[in-house]
This record gives structure tokens, C-alpha cells and sequence, in this order.
């Protein structure tokens, strides 16, 4: 297990008490050694919201916990929006969530749940051993594969609510995919503290620090089958552009992501993180992985474009091997600026 304030470069102190200082109610850019201005996200304590005024990019959202059973597309359990993607497993055999509860609906932003004291955001719960796909679940997956298309974990997320998330035409062809455009802000990557509660059963934290994204151009032609909000799309059909990358095989782009799945030399391909102070530049994150490599072999399954965002995640991914007992918070979560 590793503990204490080290990041992807020096992190003193002074940073966190400088946090600190934002949360007990201003809330405008603080500055971070070695030169980074830090734009904190303050949440409200009861629905996790985040609200426009109260940060300097005006960014708002709604903190929320997310797992493979729960609605709105319940998959390990049932179908999804398509009778032809479904899970069918035991409600016991998938992921599980027990605090804050995973909502019915996602309703409008404000109207979340994800009580917090002092912007801390903690979770816990356990994820799915991953078993084998189940007799007319998946026309794609059958009984001799692991069936990691709806046993795929658990985690919390930020999703962010601007105007622009959306696609755009710009000639009746040609697509701008739309989301949140951290370079035009002059972001160039996140920080946030994290705390992993229970090294006693799982030593190591084991998540993926993930970007959804509108998925650019590059990773709108599929290699593999997928289920989106319009139906099925089977391998080397495209993607409507401005899909959420959540819709995408390869899922979502995630901070120290290796190129090919399975090739990062630890299980699971976990982002890499320090009991304490952590920082992640968009350079951390080059794009979502592929299953096998391309002739090109540092090439991704699309890359990560910091210009489409939609959101963060702190995802817990599901093994093959047992199920993953977790507990974790994350708090001081902030941009940083150029």
C-alpha cells in the first residue's frame, strides 16, 4: 500500500492548506506550488451539486454513485434499454453499493443525492467476481466467456451540466462533438485527496480515475459490438458523433490507461494512486484501451481529447478472481489551471 502526499510531482503542503482555506468559503483560484492555480469544485453537502457560482470556471454538476445493477440501465441483473443486452445474473452475483444509494433516475441537475461533510465524498460497497456470460444474455458473448460487458463494478462520478454538451453540425456533415472544453478554461488536469478505508481487505487501491468524454471522430468506428441509446451497433458500424464514450466498447479514457488491455503489468490496469495528495495532468491520460494491439502498438481504441469532456469518475472495476471489497473518499477536488 502506498501512503502519503506524493503525486506525479512535488506536492507540499502548503497546497492542501490552501484548499483548505477555499473550502471554508472562498471560493475563487488558489495557487499551488509548483505553479498551478487550483480551482476548487465545492459541493452542497446534501445533494452533491456543484453550482456554477460557486467556482471561477463557472463549471456546475452533480456528484453521484453509480453500479452494474442499479438503474438506469440495470444490466447484470436485467436487460438495458435492448432485450438483447442483458445480464441475467443474481442480484447477489453483481455489484453492490451501499452508500450513498444509487438513484432511480437521474433527475435535474440539483435534485442529485450524496450527503458530504466538509465537500468529502465517501463511498463503499463491493464489486462483482466477474462469471461467465449467461445462456441468451449477449448475442456477442457466450457461456465460455467472462462476461465483463455488464459485471464491470462499481464507483462515484461528477457529471457536468453546462450548455454545451451536446453535438453540434457544423455543415450538415462534419460534427463538433461538444462536452466541456478544459483547454479553452486553461485546465490542464485535476487534484484531489483520497482515502482508501479498509487496507485490511483489499491493500491496494485498485480504481480507474476515468474521463467521459463526447467521443471525437477517431473513436466513432466500432471493433467491437456495443449497445447505445439507439440500439445495437455491431463491429465496424459507427457511432453518431458526440456519443458519450460510455457508449463505446473500449469504455472511457482513464489516467494511466495502457494501450492494449491487460498490458499495464498490474491486474486490472488501475490508475496510480497515493494515499493522500494526488494530481493527474491530461498528458496521465492518452486515451481508452484496445483488446489486442494495432499495428501501430501504442496506438489507443480513440484518444483522449481534454476539449469533450462530460465528466469524472472513480471507478472500481470488477476481477475475475473474487469480488473487490471498497471503501474510499475523495475530498479537496479541484482544477488545476496553466
Amino acid at each position: 500500500m502506498v501512503i502519503g502526499r506524493a503525486c506525479r510531482r512535488s506536492c507540499p503542503r502548503v497546497g492542501l492548506l490552501l484548499v483548505a482555506a477555499a473550502l471554508g468559503g472562498c471560493y475563487d483560484v488558489h495557487s499551488i506550488d509548483p505553479g498551478h492555480p487550483l480551482v476548487p469544485l465545492i459541493a452542497d453537502k446534501t445533494t452533491g451539486t456543484v453550482k456554477a457560482k460557486s467556482n471561477a470556471l463557472g463549471l456546475a454538476g452533480d456528484w453521484y454513485s453509480y453500479g452494474d445493477q442499479y438503474p438506469v440501465l440495470p444490466r447484470c441483473t436485467q436487460y438495458g434499454l435492448h432485450e438483447q443486452d442483458v445480464g441475467l445474473h443474481l442480484e447477489g452475483q453483481c455489484s453492490f453499493v451501499g452508500s450513498p444509494a444509487p438513484q432511480q433516475m437521474p433527475g435535474p441537475p440539483g435534485t442529485g443525492y450524496f450527503p458530504n461533510f466538509g465537500n468529502r465524498l465517501c463511498t463503499y460497497g463491493n464489486v462483482a467476481k466477474v462469471g461467465k456470460c449467461q445462456k441468451g444474455a449477449e448475442m456477442w458473448c457466450d457461456e465460455s466467456q467472462l462476461d465483463y460487458g455488464n459485471m464491470w463494478g462499481a464507483g462515484i462520478g461528477f457529471d457536468f451540466n453546462p450548455d454545451n454538451l451536446e453535438a453540434a453540425s457544423v455543415d450538415g456533415e462534419s460534427c463538433i462533438p461538444g462536452g466541456w472544453d478544459a483547454t479553452a478554461h486553461g485546465v490542464v488536469g485535476i487534484a484531489f485527496d483520497f482515502e482508501w478505508n479498509d487496507p485490511t481487505r483489499e491493500p491496494d487501491p485498485m480504481l480507474r480515475v476515468e474521463f467521459p468524454v463526447a467521443l471525437p471522430s477517431e473513436g466513432l468506428t466500432l471493433e467491437d459490438a456495443t449497445v447505445t441509446s439507439e440500439g445495437i451497433k455491431l463491429a465496424g458500424e459507427t457511432l453518431d458523433c458526440g456519443s458519450p464514450s460510455e457508449q463505446h466498447p473500449a469504455g472511457s479514457p482513464f489516467a494511466d490507461a495502457p494501450a492494449v488491455w491487460g498490458t499495464s503489468g498490474i491486474a486490472n490496469d488501475p490508475t496510480h494512486l497515493v494515499i493522500g495528495h494526488n494530481e493527474i495532468l491530461w498528458s496521465d491520460v492518452k486515451g481508452a484501451p484496445r483488446k489486442v494491439a494495432a499495428a501501430d502498438p501504442a496506438a489507443y481504441a480513440y484518444p483522449f481529447h481534454p476539449e469533450n469532456l462530460r465528466g469524472i469518475q472513480f471507478h472500481v472495476p470488477s476481477k475475475k478472481d473474487d469480488r473487490i471489497p471498497y471503501s474510499f473518499c475523495i475530498s479537496n477536488i479541484a482544477f488545476l489551471r496553466q
